[in-house]
């Protein structure tokens, strides 16, 4: 009996704690399933505070960049400039696609905008003062230090890009935000139409002297005038489409009116002299000049465009003058052609122009015999010289030798 008892005692406690062992299980598992459950709550909220802390930068960048911007030394050159610019981009691009679910979104968006366009702004100004200091650095004192040799140009265009890197750096923020805003536009233009006054200002006066020194020079060697000058002006339009891109990055309807200009005054400086031409071969020859080695050539090359726009309107004005020309010549010579006594001589011209080509021909054969007889006393007096020559210094032939001795 306490034998059955002991083991039912025993039996007993085994069952609770197989029970106790159980209940802890799965206590261990529920605490497991509440640490999972408050892990994944702590990583949806971190992930929450991360995106709200990501939507409220937006907001709290305004006072940051309002610090900034009112800052007397904020300088256009900063390092930080650009990284800012970026960053309001990204501002106003939020504030842009969330503004109807954020209370105060246009008020921030409209702050953005107004430090957007006033740091474009300092961009502007900048850049237009560092080319007109470019401008002060290359231009003669006077006119008269103005020469149209290498060095010049080099000065124009080696020294004029040393500020180049900068500025097309600079640049890059406004051409990359133009379809933003007409007013960035307008400060691109602006940026533009200085480049452009400048360039004028130093190139123009050079290339006028230059011209008027060939002209000077050639004179009325008419073809090579024309291929001189048309050589140094795609010269120059070359370099100024490779000197642009130094500073920007886009090409502008106002550069291509700046080198219309350009090669406008090649056309004024040669028109002047075709169309007062009066001989038909040279002419012509100008046409097919212009034409062929100006036109054709450089028809597809992009920097030269400017420059066959001025051939072709040059080679207009060349053919008109040859046209008018041609009747002229037509109407003085063929049309009211009146021969004189002279012009219908006929027999007695040819004949005489026979006779005349008979007697050159004559006159010539006569000259052709006494020079072959000069030649042939020359070379008599040359043999005889050398055969005296010859027997006073004992060269004489054996045979003579011999028959002297015989008669001897």
């Amino acid at each position: 009996m306490q034998l059955t008892g002991l083991v039912d005692e025993i039996l007993a406690s085994l069952n609770r704690l197989d029970e106790e062992y159980s209940s802890a299980i799965d206590k261990t598992k529920s605490f497991y399933s509440s640490c999972d459950t408050l892990l994944q709550q702590q990583q949806n909220l971190l992930v929450a505070i991360e995106a709200i802390n990501e939507k409220l930068s937006y907001f709290e960048d305004l006072e940051t960049m309002s610090k900034k911007f009112s800052s007397p030394t904020m300088l256009t050159l900063n390092e930080s400039l650009i990284p800012l610019l970026n960053r309001l981009d990204e501002c106003i691009e939020f504030m842009s696609n969330n503004n109807d679910n954020y209370l105060e979104a246009n008020k921030y968006l409209s702050d953005y905008h107004r430090f957007q366009t006033s740091a474009l702004s300092m961009i502007r100004t900048h850049v237009v003062n560092i080319l007109k200091q470019t401008e002060l650095q290359v231009m003669p004192e006077n006119d008269t230090v103005l020469t149209s040799n290498e060095s010049v140009f080099t000065l124009y265009y080696g020294k004029f890009q040393l500020n180049a890197h900068r500025i097309k750096i600079l640049m890059q923020q406004i051409e990359n935000r133009t379809k933003q805003s007409e007013t960035f536009t307008q400060y691109l233009n602006d940026c533009h139409q200085c480049y452009f006054q400048i360039r004028h200002s130093l190139i123009t006066p050079v290339l006028t002297l230059a011209m008027d020194e060939m002209i000077e020079t050639l004179g009325r060697n008419f073809c090579s005038l024309i291929r001189s000058s048309a050589k140094l002006y795609t010269h120059i339009c070359r370099d100024e489409y490779q000197l642009y891109f130094q500073f920007f990055t886009q090409i502008s309807h106002g550069f291509n009116e700046f080198l219309d200009q350009l090669c406008l005054s090649l056309y004024d400086k040669l028109r002047p002299i075709i169309i007062h031409l009066e001989h038909l071969e040279s002419l012509s020859e100008i046409c097919s000049l212009i034409k062929f080695e100006f036109i054709e050539e450089n028809l597809h090359q992009d920097e030269l465009e400017s420059f066959v726009k001025a051939m072709q309107q040059l080679l207009q004005d060349t053919q008109e003058r040859l046209v008018y020309r041609c009747n002229v010549h037509i109407e003085k010579n063929i049309l009211n052609y009146s021969p004189a006594s002279g012009d219908l001589a006929y027999p007695e011209k040819l004949q005489m122009m026979k006779s005349i080509t008979e007697t050159l021909e004559t006159n010539n054969n006569n000259q052709q015999n006494e020079q072959n007889m000069k030649r042939s006393d020359s070379i008599s007096s040359i043999i005889s010289s050398i055969s005296d020559i010859s027997f006073v210094r004992g060269y004489h032939h054996p045979s003579e030798s011999s028959s002297r001795a015989v008669s001897s």
